[in-house]
């Protein structure tokens, strides 16, 4: 059998199959834990670059290994907007500092967003060009964080999540490379242009980086002497995910996990919103880190507290208690942590008798929905959509998240996808028009 490894990186955990290139069927996906993340109170939230490595090494042997013979080539892609900086060597001199990182700059001895630096000393026209994305979590912010924290960048590479997976997998014995739909996530790529902003980097004192080469095409990166295949430059998960549903122009997507984002497919890079690569030339417009899974946790773990159920019996529970509840007035806003919707959450209008398990998820997934609603129209301002595209573990494990999209969204044509795993799906559909 001719097979490809693809490879899923996750920030604490990682997935993995192989998937037979002639009938582009996915054998049985392996889930294993990586470097644990380490979450510090000024903000830090970063991994172990060293572990991360072995990691990726370890699940590809033990794929490698259920199949037989060599695979004809590894696939790899994952979280975004992580950064590592290594030499030339690939020696790591930082750790792997995640998207969820929020440590703050210290200026005159002052704690201060390095957002806010960042849009002091570059215009809004850079930014826009970036993508329209500078948030907090973003490597261009991490790196300036840690830059006014005494970090040393001249001469490093700074290095994806993704592309250090991608680039370890082959020892580092290639010049750094990387797909426009990763380097995209960090923050100072002209995405319209496809090329680095670099000059932005020196007001920020971050002038020295090596930056990767990038590139459009998904092409072989080098040979892994330990597998004996061509490793293949790695890509972002979101595009990888999009990528599997065969996402069309005139489609909304609806990707909803433990985060979610509202996403529209472009010919040509003009939006408003933000502003990612795609394949084969394409774009897309996006909504990103609308609050999904994660907020929802919040809620499912007030309510569990003190029942001692385990997690999916619990979620079981609560979702039984919601169908039963067709409406509800409580008000929640779910932006417990910063996110697309602000960064403090609350539950509002509580009366004596609507504070039940049931009236406060259907008040959610309501919130949630309308929300998935609101975005679409600012992408397709004119509702000229042909079909909401929906896919996600959380939209398919949780119906009354489902009922409550269809609901606000009303007659239209829905394309479902069942699989949690959409972006190995989607390295799957990769490697068979590359491979087959």
């Amino acid at each position: 059998m001719s097979y490809a490894v693809l490879i899923d990186v996750g920030g604490t955990f990682f997935k993995g199959t192989t998937v037979d290139l002639a009938s582009q069927q996915l054998n049985s996906i392996v889930r294993r834990g990586g470097p644990p993340l380490r979450l510090s109170p000024d903000g830090s939230a970063t991994l172990d670059a060293i572990h991360l490595g072995h990691a990726v090494h370890d699940l590809c042997r033990e794929l490698v290994a259920t199949t037989g013979g060599s695979p004809k080539a590894i696939f790899v892609s994952g979280q975004m907007h992580g950064v590592v900086l290594t030499d030339q060597a690939g020696n790591p001199k930082s750790d792997v500092v995640t998207w969820r990182d929020s440590l703050s700059s210290r200026m005159n001895e002052l704690e201060v967003s390095p957002t806010s630096i960042i849009r002091e000393r570059c215009s809004a026209a850079d930014l826009m060009s970036f993508g329209n994305e500078l948030r907090e979590g973003l490597p261009l912010a991490t790196l300036t964080a840690r830059r006014t924290r005494g970090l040393h960048v001249a001469g490093l590479i700074p290095h994806s999540l993704i592309s250090y997976c991608a680039s370890s997998l082959i020892n580092f014995n290639q010049e750094p490379l990387m797909h426009s739909t990763d380097a995209a996530a960090h923050g100072f790529y002209r995405v319209a242009t496809n090329s680095w902003g670099d000059e932005v980097l020196e007001p920020l004192g971050l002038a020295g980086l090596v930056l990767p080469r990038v590139v459009k095409d998904v092409e072989p990166y080098g040979i892994s002497q330990e597998f004996n295949c061509s490793v293949y430059i790695a890509v972002g998960d979101q595009q990888a995910s999009l990528y599997s549903m065969n996402l069309e122009l005139n489609e909304v997507s609806l990707n909803i996990a433990t985060g979610s984002q509202v996403t529209k497919l472009l010919e040509s890079p003009n939006s408003q919103a933000q502003l990612r690569p795609y394949f084969d030339g394409k774009f897309i417009s996006t909504v990103t880190h609308v609050p999904a899974g994660r907020a929802l946790n919040v809620l499912v773990n007030l309510v569990g507290e003190l029942s001692g159920l385990e997690s999916d019996k619990l979620w079981e529970e609560v979702a039984a208690k919601t169908a039963a509840e067709p409406t509800s007035t409580l008000n929640v806003d779910l932006a417990f942590f910063p996110s697309v919707s602000g960064s403090y959450g609350e539950i509002a209008d509580i009366t004596e008798t609507n504070l039940t398990v049931g009236k406060l998820f259907r008040s959610a997934v309501h919130e949630m929905a309308m929300q998935y609603r609101q975005f679409t129209a600012d992408l397709f301002p004119l509702d000229d959509f042909n079909a909401v595209v929906i896919s996600g573990g959380l939209a398919t494990r949780f119906n009354p998240l489902m009922e409550e999209i269809k609901a606000v969204f009303g007659e239209c044509a829905y394309r479902i996808s069942t699989s949690e795993d959409a972006t190995l799906q989607g390295l799957a559909r990769i490697s068979g028009h590359l491979l087959r």
